[in-house]
């Protein structure tokens, strides 16, 4: 009995037979539960989607920015070394100077 019940209930779900009664009716809600589900899916692979693509754009912005910033550090640095040797020269022609004045 219960194999027989099985088959109706496959021959309904391919629509090869339509079941009426409580298993038609299990089968229709069946087959509602079912194109709800693919629906629920398709939107959470569209919102999986956008998420992705916010994730990829910001990672790229942020690994340019970080080579951007990279680069300015090392300007900056070959900046301080030059100005701090200035400034060395420059000390060292005041010291030059203030002994001349003393003479």
């Amino acid at each position: 009995m219960k194999v027989v019940r099985l088959a109706w209930l496959c021959l309904a779900a391919r629509g090869v037979a339509a079941v009426e009664g409580p298993v038609g009716d299990v089968v229709e809600k069946l087959k509602g539960m079912l194109a709800a589900s693919k629906a629920e899916g398709e939107e959470e692979a569209a919102s999986f989607a956008e998420f992705k693509s916010y994730c990829t754009e910001w990672t790229d912005k942020s690994e340019k920015s970080i080579s951007e910033m990279g680069i300015r550090m090392q300007s900056l640095s070959n900046s301080i070394e030059a100005l701090s040797a200035k400034k060395e020269k420059l000390e060292e022609e005041i010291e030059d100077l203030e002994k001349d004045l003393a003479e």
